[in-house]
């Protein structure tokens, strides 16, 4: 009976994590534990920017894969370090063949945004601006502005692919933009503006802006409605809340002039006033503390020395006498 026992606690417990480990090592060999590295042309991984088909791209990266260069552990694939150059590394995961495609150049790009010019920084991996760049945005080539050492076109606003090019380096980049600005609208920008320019000074640049002003309001005031629903609860709330605004002005300037001119007093108030008195009497004494400090920048472990002084109202010094 001790040995029926024995067997019935096998099954239980030895059997299921037996088969639980199969199962693993079944997924496990579902993804590969190396990572294959293969080197191809330049032109090669350009033309993968304008293939739109993911099955094309994927029949293109098998059809380069022939020259394998290395071969690193999946694990440690992350942290590869390519050297300049184009390649496509390949690995097996969940049971597919997956390429994935790597571009190494000796440099890097930033786009500029100062919400007026197209404006591209090309600079190397130290940081330093590159002059003898090639740029170009959808085939259009971007001069060197040789005051800020960029690639700039004034007043637009590009989208598209941007190619550039150092040293027989080429890299794409995707470019984007959040808002569509066009030619004709901007064109339209300026004439409008130019023409109605004199006619804005006119109206609001001299005493007519008083009568202006409030047309303007009311004739825009169905468009200020359907954009901003509340402006409706706003007419009915402005009164009060300008009422209310004047009060407390008031409220404070008569505060402020009573500590002003009786100082003294305020040390008689009585406990319910002492809100005011602290808010109020510092401001409007007769002297000043002024801190000054050996330097004007500190780091780290740097020794601070400063000296006080109480002043007159004029800054000059006060004896302790």
């Amino acid at each position: 009976m001790r040995f029926v026992y024995l067997f019935l606690f096998f099954c239980v417990c030895i059997v299921p994590r037996a088969f639980s480990q199969t199962d693993t090592l079944i997924l496990d060999a579902y993804h590969s534990n190396r990572v294959i590295i293969y080197a191809i042309s330049k032109q090669d991984a350009l033309d993968f920017y304008t293939i739109t088909d993911s099955k094309k791209e994927a029949e293109k990266l098998h059809a380069l894969a022939r020259n394998p260069i290395d071969t690193v552990s999946a694990s440690t694939f992350a942290d590869y370090d390519f050297p300049f150059g184009y390649y496509i590394s390949e690995r097996i995961v969940n049971t597919l063949l997956q390429y994935e495609l790597h571009i190494s150049v000796p440099f890097d790009i930033k786009v500029i945004n100062n919400q007026r010019d197209f404006i591209v920084l090309v600079h190397d991996i130290h940081g330093s601006p590159i002059l003898d760049a090639e740029v170009k945005i959808n085939k259009r080539t971007i001069h060197l502005d040789k005051k800020t050492n960029t690639y700039r076109i004034p007043t637009a606003n590009c989208k598209g692919q941007l190619q550039v090019s150092v040293k027989g380096f080429t890299k794409l980049y995707t470019i984007d933009r959040e808002q569509n600005n066009p030619d004709y609208k901007r064109f339209s920008q300026k004439f409008f503006g130019f023409v109605l320019k004199p006619i804005r000074i006119l109206l609001y640049r001299t005493p007519i802006k008083y009568i202006a002003r409030p047309v303007r309001r009311i004739i825009t005031f169905p468009v200020r409605v359907i954009k901003h629903p509340q402006t409706i609860t706003n007419i009915y709330m402005n009164p009060y809340r300008k009422a209310k605004r004047v009060y407390n002005k008031t409220k404070l300037f008569a505060i402020k002039s009573y500590y002003y001119f009786y100082i003294d007093k305020a040390d008689n108030e009585s406990v319910n006033q002492e809100y005011d008195y602290y808010n109020y009497r510092d401001l409007y004494t007769k002297h000043k503390s002024v801190l000054y400090l050996n330097q004007p920048k500190y780091k780290l472990k740097d020794s601070l020395f400063c000296k006080a002084y109480v002043t007159n109202k004029k800054g000059k010094p006060i004896n302790s006498d």
